[in-house]
């Protein structure tokens, strides 16, 4: 139950106000995080329910590598409002689908890589599995999305000297891989147990 009136998030992009409906909400009480930097996620205690409550299976053992997984969130801003009141008046997030690629632990942090597009607005937003068993679904929040792993890719460009003589001018530029991170859901619950 504990467990259930939280916010987690980034640490990274902490802010305490959500959107409800269409404007934004101030969340009152103090954001804790892990000590480990690497974990890069931060809890918010929230005094009332903001949503209604759904129940969602968490099981550190049920992460499938090779499996898929969707990710949630808000690319670049984009808003879309709850106009049915299917999601308790909270704007209803983009989706996204990744791979399982590897799961490892970096310090104390567990991080699970993921092969997929990752865009600007999805960090901080959950990363769910998906498992049948037998005829019912497993709905399993597995981790908190990070960020996308860079690539530094290189070029050369031709220049020309103010005598107008050519010459070449090479650059670097970051690119998104592919691959992203999340961090593993346990260390969310590891801080709310220390609350």
């Amino acid at each position: 139950l504990k467990k259930m009136k939280n916010i987690i998030k980034n640490h990274h992009k902490i802010n305490k106000e959500i959107l409800k409906g269409e404007e934004f909400l101030e969340v009152t009480g103090a954001v804790y995080t892990h000590a480990d930097n690497e974990a890069d996620i931060a809890v918010i205690p929230l005094e009332e329910d903001l949503t209604r409550r759904t129940t969602v299976q968490y099981d550190e053992n049920r992460i499938v590598i090779g499996s898929e997984a969707y990710f949630l969130g808000y690319p670049y801003g984009f808003i879309s409002p709850d106009r049915g009141n299917v999601n308790n008046d909270n704007p209803i997030p983009f989706v996204k689908k990744a791979v399982i690629s590897n799961v490892q632990r970096i310090n104390e942090t567990g991080v699970i890589f993921l092969d997929g597009h990752n865009n600007q607005g999805f960090s901080g937003g959950p990363v769910i599995q998906v498992q049948q068993d037998g005829q019912r679904w497993i709905t399993t929040i597995i981790g908190v999305n990070r960020s996308y792993v860079p690539h530094v890719g290189a070029g050369e460009i031709e220049l020309l000297d103010p005598d107008g003589n050519p010459y070449f001018e090479r650059f670097e530029y970051l690119e998104n891989s592919g691959i992203f991170k999340a961090t593993h859901i346990g260390t969310a619950f590891d801080i709310i147990d220390h609350i």
